[in-house]
């Protein structure tokens, strides 16, 4: 089966195709900006990834992970539903993009000079306390359910590494603080083949 992900270099579409890469799956990379007349036929909300399969369209990246890991429960990179080791995957995602994510999402649409600008300019605010304060919180309750378990499920890499790395480098990248366990732990993770495969595909 042939997938088809919209997305561009450095957003969350790096999500899905890190999954893709580690899944070992065939896919098409299109580059895309949000907003865009192709992505708001595909998603009304014109926010990216989108995954095409099948004529059927995904949108969110978790969302699309999940699916994709459900699809192919052979790899071992989720759980099956309405399992324990399942709820414990949900829960983690859950507060990756509750919790963890929206700090930094939140700073970086109210930065002055941004690539996008998602929010007018007038109703930009300086929030950087905030979202510091926030991510810091985030950050610890992240190192206690983490504890000095290599990946956040255990001895496996699964579909919540995914997670917490992508977003933990978007921190690094506005040069949050990131304590010393959870820089060791990006370090680990973002160095996987898989990943590195995805990054020079959505960049080519």
């Amino acid at each position: 089966m042939k997938y088809k992900v919209y997305g561009f270099a450095g957003s969350r579409s790096i999500r899905v195709t890190w999954m893709l890469e580690e899944l070992g799956l065939d896919y098409q990379f299109i580059d895309v900006r949000p907003h865009s007349p192709e992505i708001l036929a595909l998603n009304p909300a014109g926010k990216i990834p989108v995954l095409e399969v099948a004529d059927q369209v995904i949108s969110d990246s978790a969302a699309i992970c999940l699916y994709l890991c459900d699809a192919h429960p052979e790899k071992g990179l989720s759980a099956q539903c309405a399992t324990l080791e399942r709820a414990q995957i949900d829960s983690w995602l859950f507060f990756a993009q509750s919790e963890l994510e929206p700090p930094i999402w939140a700073y970086r649409k109210h930065k002055k000079s941004t690539e996008f600008s998602l929010i007018p300019d007038e109703l930009k605010v300086d929030i950087e306390p905030w979202a510091k304060f926030e991510f810091a919180k985030a950050t610890k309750t992240l190192l206690a359910q983490l504890g000095d378990k290599p990946y956040a499920m255990g001895d496996n890499f699964s579909i919540v590494d995914i997670f917490l790395t992508q977003i933990g480098q978007w921190a690094r990248y506005e040069r949050f603080e990131i304590p010393i366990r959870y820089k060791e732990y990006l370090d680990m993770v973002w160095a996987r083949p898989a990943l590195e495969k995805a990054r020079k595909r959505e960049s080519n």
